[in-house]
């Protein structure tokens, strides 16, 4: 299925480039230069979406990245200086339905890294729960000291299938939560886990439903109610959508990193440039405002077209540090 869909993107692509092309070709002639010769020199543009669609679904969405990054405050307590957070997201797994070898892999990958903590920043899935099956076994193979944590994305909410009632798609929500839990992980549903280290020392990590700046992706969560019972001296925030970043946390709380995902970079990207940067402020890596930071995790999944070009599917692995 997921062939047959790069297949018909590639052939729709192509056609759209031959389109372009021969127009070109028309400009060029009435211009007086050779349509035959133009032609000549331009059949080449022809072939980029046909090299772009197979290289991003071949290789692409098959590669992946860790990308280490050392958090510094000074706020960090002694007993997490070298705290090592693993964040993954976007997993979306219809992108793996004929690769369940490939999930393991990352599963093994991310185990290797012998994280403190895990934690997933929402869109398990794309469309239903049932793309799941077979899954949930592979990623409760995840292992931390303290555990595996995750919150839902809007993805996560089945907004976007359309054949079921209001009332069947609650039942599926909630199925996707006892599934996770089933799973071995701790879903935070707007609320906070205080994790304690020797001496009494602590931090807070909060997470909430998807809460989004925008219209188009609707608001579940509730910071506010997140925020309750948070008494660790360092606040670190789950929060799936980037944009809830500049218009709630920034300022306006004590939270000092929020980890997010959902952009995927648009899963393209070319010399650093994607076109995410057109449509979110942060849409990939590490951003500062004063004393508090956003970290964007690209994603591993895909949806959409099953394919990323530049985009790299993204393990996220966090260190604490205390800046003294």
């Amino acid at each position: 299925m997921e062939t047959t869909i790069t297949i018909v993107g590639i052939i729709a692509a192509t056609i759209v480039f031959l389109v372009i092309v021969v127009a070109g070709g028309g400009v060029a002639h009435l211009c007086g230069y050779s349509f035959a010769r133009f032609m000549r020199c331009a059949w080449p543009v022809v072939l980029i979406p046909s090299l772009l669609f197979a290289y991003g679904h071949f290789i692409g969405r098959n590669l992946l990245t860790v990308n280490e990054v050392e958090v510094k405050f000074p706020n960090v307590p002694k007993a997490f200086d070298g705290y090592r957070i693993v964040q993954l997201s976007d997993l979306h797994l219809r992108s793996f339905a004929s690769r369940r070898d490939r999930l393991e892999h990352i599963v093994d990958d991310v185990n290797a890294l012998k994280p403190d903590l895990i934690v997933f920043t929402g869109d398990l899935v794309t469309l239903t729960v049932d793309e799941t099956d077979g899954c949930m076994d592979i990623l409760a193979g995840l292992k931390a000291k303290d555990g595996v944590y995750s919150v839902m994305g809007n993805h996560d909410f089945i907004p976007y299938y359309r054949k079921i009632s209001a009332q069947q798609k609650a039942a599926e929500i909630q199925r996707l939560r006892e599934l996770e839990a089933a799973a071995g992980w701790h879903m935070l549903k707007d609320t906070c886990v205080n994790i304690t280290r020797g001496g009494g020392e602590s931090i807070s990590l909060l997470g909430v439903d998807n809460i989004s700046a925008r219209p188009m992706f609707p608001t579940y969560g509730d910071l506010k109610k997140a925020r309750q019972g948070a008494t660790g001296s360092m606040k670190i925030l789950l929060s799936h959508d980037p944009t809830a970043w500049d218009a709630y946390v920034v300022g306006k709380t004590d939270i000092d990193l929020t980890l997010s995902g959902h952009t995927h970079a648009t899963q393209f990207s070319v010399f650093g440039l994607t076109p995410a940067a057109f449509t979110y402020k942060e849409y990939a890596g590490m951003y500062t405002r004063g004393r508090q930071m956003l970290y964007v995790n690209i994603g591993i999944g895909e949806t959409m077209l099953p394919m990323r070009v530049g985009a790299t599917p993204e393990i996220t692995l966090l260190t604490l540090r205390r800046d003294n």
